[in-house]
Protein backbone atom coordinates (compact mmCIF):
# COMPACT_ATOMS: atom_id res chain seq x y z
CA UNK A 1 0.00 0.00 0.00
CA UNK A 2 1.58 3.58 -0.79
CA UNK A 3 1.93 6.04 1.94
CA UNK A 4 1.01 9.27 1.50
CA UNK A 5 3.73 11.97 3.20
CA UNK A 6 2.12 14.96 4.69
CA UNK A 7 4.74 17.82 5.99
CA UNK A 8 1.64 19.25 8.38
CA UNK A 9 0.32 21.84 6.08
CA UNK A 10 -2.76 21.56 4.96
CA UNK A 11 -3.55 21.75 1.38
CA UNK A 12 -7.11 23.01 1.84
CA UNK A 13 -7.85 26.05 3.76
CA UNK A 14 -10.83 25.74 6.25
CA UNK A 15 -12.03 29.18 5.23
CA UNK A 16 -11.56 27.41 1.38
CA UNK A 17 -14.40 24.49 2.51
CA UNK A 18 -16.59 26.54 4.74
CA UNK A 19 -17.34 29.71 1.71
CA UNK A 20 -17.69 26.19 -1.02
CA UNK A 21 -19.82 24.90 1.32
CA UNK A 22 -21.90 27.87 1.65
CA UNK A 23 -22.49 29.19 -1.83
CA UNK A 24 -23.13 25.22 -2.63
CA UNK A 25 -26.21 24.82 0.02
CA UNK A 26 -28.53 28.06 -1.54
CA UNK A 27 -27.80 26.53 -5.19
CA UNK A 28 -28.86 23.07 -4.53
CA UNK A 29 -31.93 24.34 -2.73
CA UNK A 30 -33.28 26.56 -5.47
CA UNK A 31 -32.65 23.86 -8.18
CA UNK A 32 -34.27 21.28 -6.04
CA UNK A 33 -37.11 23.11 -5.09
CA UNK A 34 -37.81 24.49 -8.62
CA UNK A 35 -38.90 20.84 -10.16
CA UNK A 36 -40.96 20.26 -7.03
CA UNK A 37 -43.19 23.26 -7.54
CA UNK A 38 -43.39 23.39 -11.38
CA UNK A 39 -44.89 20.16 -11.43
CA UNK A 40 -47.31 20.44 -8.18
CA UNK A 41 -49.58 23.03 -9.99
CA UNK A 42 -52.17 21.79 -12.74
CA UNK A 43 -53.56 24.38 -15.10
CA UNK A 44 -57.22 24.26 -15.73
CA UNK A 45 -56.54 27.00 -18.57
CA UNK A 46 -59.68 29.01 -19.29
CA UNK A 47 -62.91 28.91 -17.84
CA UNK A 48 -66.07 31.33 -16.62
CA UNK A 49 -68.69 31.78 -14.27
CA UNK A 50 -71.74 33.96 -15.70
CA UNK A 51 -75.23 35.08 -14.68
CA UNK A 52 -78.10 34.96 -16.47
CA UNK A 53 -81.66 36.49 -15.85
CA UNK A 54 -84.75 35.08 -17.22
CA UNK A 55 -88.98 33.99 -16.60
CA UNK A 56 -90.51 30.18 -16.62
CA UNK A 57 -93.72 30.98 -16.38
CA UNK A 58 -93.79 34.40 -15.14
CA UNK A 59 -91.24 33.81 -12.28
CA UNK A 60 -87.49 35.30 -12.44
CA UNK A 61 -85.18 32.09 -12.99
CA UNK A 62 -81.93 33.64 -12.22
CA UNK A 63 -78.60 32.02 -11.53
CA UNK A 64 -75.27 30.87 -12.28
CA UNK A 65 -73.86 29.10 -15.09
CA UNK A 66 -70.48 27.33 -14.45
CA UNK A 67 -68.53 26.79 -17.88
CA UNK A 68 -65.21 24.78 -18.41
CA UNK A 69 -62.67 25.73 -20.94
CA UNK A 70 -60.83 23.23 -23.02
CA UNK A 71 -59.43 21.64 -19.73
CA UNK A 72 -62.16 19.73 -17.21
CA UNK A 73 -62.60 21.96 -13.88
CA UNK A 74 -61.55 19.50 -10.84
CA UNK A 75 -63.46 18.09 -8.33
CA UNK A 76 -63.52 20.15 -5.29
CA UNK A 77 -63.86 23.32 -7.31
CA UNK A 78 -66.13 25.98 -5.10
CA UNK A 79 -68.59 28.35 -6.17
CA UNK A 80 -68.94 30.54 -3.76
CA UNK A 81 -72.73 32.86 -3.27
CA UNK A 82 -73.67 35.77 -1.57
CA UNK A 83 -75.82 38.10 -0.90
CA UNK A 84 -75.92 42.17 -0.22
CA UNK A 85 -78.65 43.20 2.48
CA UNK A 86 -79.01 40.15 4.50
CA UNK A 87 -80.63 38.74 1.67
CA UNK A 88 -80.66 34.44 2.06
CA UNK A 89 -79.45 32.94 -1.06
CA UNK A 90 -81.77 29.53 -2.02
CA UNK A 91 -80.19 27.82 -4.47
CA UNK A 92 -80.95 24.80 -6.38
CA UNK A 93 -77.77 22.30 -6.34
CA UNK A 94 -77.67 20.34 -9.55
CA UNK A 95 -76.39 16.54 -9.64
CA UNK A 96 -72.77 17.26 -10.42
CA UNK A 97 -72.45 19.74 -7.14
CA UNK A 98 -73.22 19.27 -3.44
CA UNK A 99 -74.08 22.31 -0.72
CA UNK A 100 -71.59 23.12 2.06
CA UNK A 101 -73.47 25.72 3.73
CA UNK A 102 -72.72 29.15 4.09
CA UNK A 103 -73.48 29.71 0.35
CA UNK A 104 -70.52 27.33 -1.15
CA UNK A 105 -71.14 24.86 -3.38
CA UNK A 106 -68.20 22.15 -4.53
CA UNK A 107 -68.16 20.20 -7.55
CA UNK A 108 -68.71 16.70 -6.71
CA UNK A 109 -67.04 15.87 -9.96
CA UNK A 110 -64.14 17.14 -12.37
CA UNK A 111 -66.51 19.11 -15.16
CA UNK A 112 -65.97 17.93 -18.85
CA UNK A 113 -64.40 20.07 -21.39
CA UNK A 114 -66.73 22.33 -22.66
CA UNK A 115 -69.24 21.60 -19.91
CA UNK A 116 -71.44 23.73 -18.18
CA UNK A 117 -73.58 23.41 -14.31
CA UNK A 118 -76.14 25.80 -13.26
CA UNK A 119 -77.07 26.98 -10.14
CA UNK A 120 -80.46 28.88 -10.41
CA UNK A 121 -81.88 30.52 -7.87
CA UNK A 122 -85.42 28.76 -6.76
CA UNK A 123 -87.09 31.41 -5.43
CA UNK A 124 -87.65 35.76 -6.09
CA UNK A 125 -86.18 38.08 -3.86
CA UNK A 126 -88.54 40.79 -2.53
CA UNK A 127 -85.81 43.24 -1.66
CA UNK A 128 -83.37 44.96 -3.95
CA UNK A 129 -80.35 43.18 -4.07
CA UNK A 130 -76.75 41.98 -5.54
CA UNK A 131 -75.98 38.40 -6.07
CA UNK A 132 -72.25 37.68 -6.30
CA UNK A 133 -70.96 34.00 -7.76
CA UNK A 134 -67.04 33.47 -7.10
CA UNK A 135 -65.41 30.14 -8.20
CA UNK A 136 -61.84 29.05 -6.33
CA UNK A 137 -59.88 25.92 -7.50
CA UNK A 138 -58.88 23.41 -5.39
CA UNK A 139 -55.03 23.28 -4.07
CA UNK A 140 -52.57 22.51 -6.71
CA UNK A 141 -54.79 23.79 -9.34
CA UNK A 142 -54.21 27.07 -10.94
CA UNK A 143 -55.71 28.87 -14.22
CA UNK A 144 -53.38 30.81 -16.68
CA UNK A 145 -56.07 31.40 -19.11
CA UNK A 146 -57.11 34.57 -17.70
CA UNK A 147 -60.25 32.73 -16.55
CA UNK A 148 -63.59 34.78 -15.20
CA UNK A 149 -63.81 34.02 -11.97
CA UNK A 150 -67.15 35.74 -10.70
CA UNK A 151 -70.35 37.00 -12.14
CA UNK A 152 -73.16 38.86 -10.32
CA UNK A 153 -76.98 38.91 -10.27
CA UNK A 154 -79.20 42.52 -9.63
CA UNK A 155 -82.65 42.52 -8.54
CA UNK A 156 -83.83 45.83 -8.57
CA UNK A 157 -87.00 47.84 -9.14
CA UNK A 158 -88.71 47.60 -12.52
CA UNK A 159 -90.94 50.17 -12.70
CA UNK A 160 -94.01 48.06 -11.94
CA UNK A 161 -94.99 48.66 -7.99
CA UNK A 162 -93.29 45.70 -5.75
CA UNK A 163 -92.23 44.23 -8.73
CA UNK A 164 -88.09 43.59 -8.82
CA UNK A 165 -86.30 42.80 -12.14
CA UNK A 166 -83.46 41.43 -12.76
CA UNK A 167 -79.93 42.09 -14.59
CA UNK A 168 -77.05 40.64 -15.15
CA UNK A 169 -74.10 42.92 -13.77
CA UNK A 170 -70.34 43.00 -14.46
Amino acid sequence: MTDIQNDGRRLVSRRAVTRTAAWSVPAVAVVSAAPAFASSMTDVGYFAITAHCGTVNGVINSGFDLTAGAVALPAGTIISINSTNGVAVNISAPSGAVELGGGNYALTAALPPNQKITLNRLLNVSAATVTTAVVTLPTGFTSTGNPKTSAELRYAESGIAGVLGCQVGA
